[in-house]
């Protein structure tokens, strides 16, 4: 299906959802182990199909997982981008920007979320406090490729007693002599750098 660029085909057999993915949690431990499902051999091959086998691969899409809808993308997404740089994909860009945008939407959402949070708290503790209060439930997996929130409201009036928000995020470890697709690697990883960042502060809007 990827050789032929069935697109039917590989939305038929989901082909860019993982097990992982369904269940994904922001109150539990890290069930999610993508490192045990990679395959390199699938990698290679979306690395050197088609446009859209690529745009369909490196798009955003949702799944129902145990608690709620997840948007996200595809889990090996960031390797699938250093594949393509390293054989010199002419999709590459195509690929990194698709990444960039998801990685935007992770960032606005949970810097709203973070903030929301934040200002909440500010109403019972010292700023400090509320940063951390308002943080300490946010992590990143140990592979730095999921994120997931959650974060307790103690405002009595707020109908939604717990903020929550999880999603899998995209960096990119190869660069690019070609000065475009360089420039979007950077872009693309300071926004990670920003969610992944142990200091938080860069998240909060002022």
């Amino acid at each position: 299906a990827i050789e032929n660029g069935d697109l039917e085909m590989l939305t038929t057999l989901h082909a860019r959802e993982t097990p992982d993915l369904y269940n994904a949690c922001e109150f539990a431990g890290f069930a999610i182990k993508y490192s045990e499902n990679y395959n390199p051999r699938l990698i290679e091959k979306v690395a050197m199909a088609s446009r859209e086998v690529i745009d369909y691969f490196t798009s955003e899409f949702s799944v129902k997982t145990k608690n709620g809808e997840m948007k996200c993308i595809f889990p090996y997404t960031g390797q699938l981008i250093d594949k393509m740089i390293e054989i010199k994909s002419p999709n590459t860009v195509y690929a990194i920007k698709n990444a960039i945008e998801h990685n935007k939407w992770a960032h606005k959402t949970l810097s709203e979320t973070l903030t929301r949070a934040f200002n909440n708290d500010c109403k019972d503790f010292s700023d400090s406090e509320a940063f951390e209060s308002a943080t300490q439930n946010l992590n990143i997996s140990e592979d730095g490729s999921f994120l997931k929130y959650n974060h307790l409201m103690t405002d009595p009036e707020v109908k939604v007693k717990y903020m929550t928000f999880k999603t899998n995020i995209v960096c990119v470890k190869n660069s690019s002599p070609k000065q475009d697709i360089g420039k979007l690697v950077n872009k693309l990883n300071l926004i990670y750098g920003d969610m992944a960042d142990p200091q938080r502060k860069r998240l909060l809007i002022k």
